[in-house]
């Protein structure tokens, strides 16, 4: 279950906002949640509350200036409770915002309720429960743009809703390791570039 006491990672919040990890960071960065980011472990973490100002203030980026969003902010650490408000003609919901994050964490509570280690199965990788299928793979095919039905008949024992998790569970938690390389004879360059002909390649021995 993710530890929204603690705060969220990054890429946490970008599963639960469905902002990119890129804007994330960008929104930490400028300081307009400085109020509600925290560093643990050497790693800085958003707590709900932030991610509610997360969502609000990439949601309202063409609608509002950055002061604007700012005073909105202010406004709902004064009264949190407050469900409207209206900056320069334009009303946010609040609740709106505050459903989505909330769904946004249900889902990747989903998740995560969805995967389990097992170190005698395939080396402790991180599996669909109950199964010996890795999650990261079947999140690769998600990222590749297959069909859905595409990833049915590679893995009919899972569902639409597992499929889905797991491509959410790869995006909060990618998988650790290196990319795997391309063989080292892929840069090679050729022993020799003598052209022979056919009929010498024949009467070789």
């Amino acid at each position: 279950m993710p530890q929204t006491e603690a705060g969220l990672t990054p890429r946490e919040a970008a599963s639960v906002t469905q902002v990119s990890l890129k804007q994330v960071n960008a929104i930490i960065d400028s300081g307009i949640l400085a109020k509600t980011v925290v560093t643990k472990d050497r790693e800085r973490r958003i707590t709900k509350t932030g991610l509610l100002y997360l969502k609000l203030v990439f949601d309202t980026s063409e609608m509002l200036t950055r002061e604007g969003r700012e005073r909105v902010i202010r406004m709902l650490e004064e009264s949190p409770r407050r469900q409207v408000f209206q900056e320069n003609g334009v009303r946010v919901d609040v609740r709106a915002f505050r459903s989505a994050v909330n769904e946004g964490l249900s889902r990747l509570r989903q998740a995560r309720g969805l995967v389990a280690r097992d170190p005698d199965i395939l080396g402790g990788t991180t599996c669909i429960k109950g199964t010996r299928i890795p999650v990261h793979d079947v999140a690769a095919l998600v990222a590749a743009k297959e069909s859905m039905a595409a990833i049915r008949r590679a893995y009919p024992r899972l569902s639409k809703a597992q499929i889905e998790l797991a491509a959410l569970y790869a995006e909060a938690y990618p998988r650790r390791g290196r990319p795997r390389r391309k063989p080292a004879w892929h840069k090679s360059e050729p022993v020799s570039s003598k052209r022979v002909a056919l009929k010498d390649m024949a009467a070789a021995p």
